[in-house]
């Protein structure tokens, strides 16, 4: 009895001895007289999501005491809070507990707990949940380098000892703040992964291994943060350091990122952006050291991508490492708002230090960010006429031919603003209210101008169709109704093209209902008498052309006057009946332009209410020996004829002479006359003149027989 009691306060001493340090403490009163603790695996599941606990699963369950291998109830203690946590047996034998404690495994795999057999037997028992295979110290190998940079890329590799071992394992890989987590995945399942470093902070890594012929699982845990990410402020040093320049400086930029420095054939790819969340924008230079022309003023993050054999990596700033201040000050105007008139000119200074050394290009466009447009000239001085309205920002770009360096300065406002005034033009009459066919004089306010070039459009954007009259002042007759704006372009003296548009429409034309009247009103006509044609529209000088059409459309014939040149009043004799619409050309020499009028409706209607030609005898038929008087209604107006007539066979022609008369008649004794049907062509010509009327019977109008047949009587019937 005695024995047995030194045994239990032996074993008794051990537990106590156990919980004074950092071992859990339960029950005092254990049936195994072994000091020594048991010695057992366990594999570790760590928990998938934070609504789960890890747990630790017992597979070697025939190494426990009798006792404690067939007690109803197992419980365990993991540390000083001597809380008995009941384990689960499972259909293979081996036992579960779920894992909560707030001692973390050790850096080697190896947990000290107490099992607790019905609430009554107590064993210390070492569980070994470490690595399966034998690792190297360190345990896991960090490439390029331990220390990074966050967005560096990173190969992480497990240092076995024998890695051929390891064939027969999958691995799954964490990291975490913690020893104790939680753990953060890191993709891949094999001895060597990658992973991204996208935070900051130091972290434990974590290298699960499964046997896939046992499925038993051990793990790794390093012992200390094995790896240190470090923030991406300083992924590139700046020249100036402070990172300050003025608009359209250079700025060195040289990356700054420790881990690759010893490694070679990398690629440095450089972008920036005005926010984090904005895209970045490319810069074109590349490498560890560029030396950037920097865009408008601002304050600007920088992202790094380095491109290297086994991955790439990409470093974003944090904060903005490279300001630009305005350079509007470089810039100066003459006049100093620059504010023009469009086709005024405005002068352009740059204020930088005068160097031989120095070229100068300038630019223009509606935006800082916007596409610019070369300004014509050279020099830190120059002349523009803008021929377009707005308001501009400037661009100087320099280079330096010594250095073969170039920088490019972009203003931050508009220094130039232009705009179109209807006070460059002067128009005759004023206001230049006008009826279709009348004429305006147009005049540029502008001095030191002659050869100018007009234009006029229905918008202030065009499209700008030409007036045929160049000069300073012109006369312009607007073809068409409506309202327009002018438009003058002109040469100055450097080359350049001055061009100047109203603001608004200076010329405004209204239809003309009268420009065609007849006389007779709507010209009730017979065939062969006449109808004055008139236009309201006088001008002096100007060329008239008039033409008539069946329709409003045309094809329009021209008119066969009886004047000498085309006048605004002009007499016309219709050679056919029918309904005729009027059209009424003018061209005025002086403006060298012109203007068209067709009537709304048939303004002449010619009717055969009797026939034109007659004969007597009416029927026409004689003998070849006979005489006929022939006839036409042909209705003089007062005005002198000379008559002259005509026959054929056809009635195309040709005709063959018959004679001339004084009056529209004629008497046709001509003896032994052919045989045959003939029409008859009469005309009529004013003496002295070249210009003549002829009329044409539409039918044969004279029939002629041989001198057998009958004869009938002359003078008996009219047609």
């Amino acid at each position: 009895m005695k024995q047995r009691l030194a045994a239990s306060l032996i074993l008794g001493s051990f537990v106590f001895g156990l919980n004074a340090c950092d071992s859990p403490s339960a029950l005092l009163i254990s049936q195994n007289g072994n000091s020594q603790p048991l010695t057992l695996r366990a594999n570790l599941q760590a928990a998938a999501s934070a609504l789960q606990v890890a747990t630790l699963t017992i597979t070697e369950v025939d190494k426990l005491p009798t006792p404690l291998r067939t007690a109803g109830l197992i419980e365990i203690i993991y540390d000083t809070s001597k809380s008995r946590i009941p384990g689960t047996r499972n259909s293979d034998g081996s036992l579960t507990f779920p894992f909560r404690s707030s001692r973390p495994i050790s850096g080697d795999g190896s947990l000290p707990v107490i099992l607790v057999g019905d609430r009554g037997l107590s064993y210390p028992v070492q569980l070994e949940t470490g690595s399966e295979l034998a690792l190297n110290s360190p345990g896991i190998l960090i490439s390029p380098t331990n220390n990074v940079t966050v967005g560096s890329n990173l190969q992480l590799k497990a240092n076995f000892k024998q890695a051929e071992s390891a064939s027969n394992y999958d691995f799954t890989w964490s990291y975490a703040a913690s020893q104790v987590g939680p753990w953060q995945a890191i993709s891949g399942n094999t001895s060597e992964v990658r992973m991204d470093a996208t935070r900051i902070g130091n972290y434990y890594l974590r290298l699960e291994m499964r046997n896939r012929q046992s499925q038993s699982v051990s793990s790794y845990i390093t012992p200390s943060a094995l790896l240190r990410v470090q923030d991406s402020d300083r992924l590139a040093l700046t020249t100036p350091a402070s990172g300050v320049v003025l608009e359209g400086e250079r700025i060195e930029l040289e990356a700054n990122l420790p881990e690759y420095d010893k490694l070679e054939n990398l690629r440095y790819l450089w972008s920036y952006s005005a926010s984090l969340q904005g895209n970045f924008a490319p810069i074109s230079e590349e490498g560890k050291k560029i030396s950037w022309e920097t865009p408008r003023a601002g304050s600007y993050y920088l992202r790094l991508q380095v491109l290297t054999q086994t991955g790439n990596a990409t470093y974003t700033s944090s904060k903005t490492l490279v300001q630009v201040a305005q350079a509007d000050s470089v810039i100066q105007t003459t006049p100093p708002t620059g504010s023009l008139v469009r086709g005024d000119a405005v002068t352009l200074k740059s204020t930088l230090a005068a160097s031989p050394d120095l070229s100068y290009t300038w630019f223009y466009g509606f935006s800082p960010q916007g596409s610019f447009t070369p300004i014509p000239g050279s020099g830190s001085s120059v002349n523009w006429t803008p021929n377009l309205t707005g308001d501009f920002y400037l661009r100087l770009r320099t280079f330096d031919a010594k250095t073969n360096q170039s920088r490019t300065y972009t203003s931050s406002k508009s220094l130039v603003s232009v705009r179109d005034s209807d006070s460059v033009f002067s128009t005759s009459p004023a206001p230049a209210s006008l009826l279709k066919g009348d004429s305006v004089q147009l005049t540029l306010n502008q001095s030191n101008v002659e050869n100018v070039i007009w234009s006029y459009a229905s918008t202030a954007q065009g499209p700008f169709l030409p007036i045929p009259a160049t000069g300073k002042s012109v006369n312009w007759s607007p073809a068409a109704p409506g309202s327009y704006y002018l438009k003058a372009e002109a040469p100055r003296s450097d080359g350049s093209l001055a061009t100047w548009i109203s603001a608004n429409s200076m010329v405004t034309v209204a239809d003309r209902g009268d420009a065609i009247s007849t006389e007779p009103a709507l010209g009730q006509l017979q065939l062969g008498q006449a109808v004055s044609l008139r236009s309201s529209v006088k001008l002096t000088n100007a060329r008239y052309s008039w033409s008539y059409a069946s329709n409003a459309t045309g094809p329009f014939t021209p008119v066969p006057s009886l004047e000498s040149q085309p006048l605004s009043t002009v007499t016309w004799y219709p050679t056919q009946s029918g309904s005729y619409y009027i059209k009424l050309d003018i061209n005025d020499p002086q403006s060298r332009s012109s203007v068209s009028f067709t009537s709304e409706q048939a303004l002449v209607q010619v009717q055969e209410a009797q026939p034109f030609f007659t004969s007597d005898p009416s029927s026409g038929r004689v003998k070849s020996s006979d005489h006929i008087l022939i006839k036409a209604r042909f209705d003089s107006g007062g005005r002198a004829f000379n008559y002259g007539w005509a026959y054929s066979t056809g009635a195309a022609g040709p005709f063959t002479p018959l004679g001339g008369s004084t009056l529209p008649e004629y008497f046709w004794n001509q003896p032994l006359k052919t045989q045959g049907s003939y029409y008859v062509r009469f005309t009529a010509t004013p003496p002295g003149s070249d210009r003549s009327l002829s009329y044409f019977s539409q039918v044969p109008l004279l029939f002629v027989s041989s001198s057998d047949a009958g004869s009938p009587e002359f003078g008996t019937v009219t047609r």
